[in-house]
């Protein structure tokens, strides 16, 4: 969760002088975890030292999720989009309040919470096990909610389903 990503501070990151782990306990499920950190993001850390106790500088949910769409931009991913939400279980088709139009570029729906249910699809595609991902997403065993929050692509799952028949055979 960004809240819980932003609450990070300096006395959770425990060095046992040749691995660093994070020891976070979430907000929502008070489930504490322990995850090893790679090289690369303890470089970032290092890199950007916040001041005072937290590990990343403070800023609001709304100024994050404003800089993940520049971040976005920057990188391209500004093809158009539909946006659909359900209401009721009935898809509805959002309109773009800016050109009151049915298409939004990719970028501008990028949020904090859309990262996060990306980050739990790739890992689960990755091929960590679903256990682990409910773990360090604070999901609790049995969630309905952790499900709702994968997006398997059709291709992944077709390529998926032919190798273990493959297995079976």
């Amino acid at each position: 969760r960004a809240s819980d990503l932003l609450n990070l501070r300096k006395q959770q990151l425990y060095c046992d002088g040749t691995h660093t782990w994070l020891v976070v306990n979430s907000k929502k499920t008070h489930q504490q975890s322990r995850i090893l950190l790679p090289e690369v993001l303890l470089r970032i850390i290092k890199k950007y030292p916040a001041k005072g106790k937290r590990i990343f500088p403070v800023i609001s949910n709304v100024n994050f999720n404003r800089q993940i769409k520049i971040i976005g931009n920057l990188a391209g991913w500004t093809e158009p989009v539909v946006c659909q939400r359900n209401k009721r279980g009935i898809p509805v088709i959002v309109k773009n309040r800016k050109n009151n139009d049915h298409r939004y570029r990719f970028c501008d729906l990028l949020t904090t919470h859309n990262l996060r249910r990306s980050a739990i699809t790739v890992l689960l595609m990755m091929g960590m096990p679903e256990q682990l991902v409910r773990r360090v997403s604070g999901h609790r065993p049995g969630s309905r909610e952790f499900h709702r929050y994968v997006c398997l692509s059709q291709d992944w799952q077709d390529e998926e389903s032919s190798k273990a028949f493959e297995r079976l055979s």
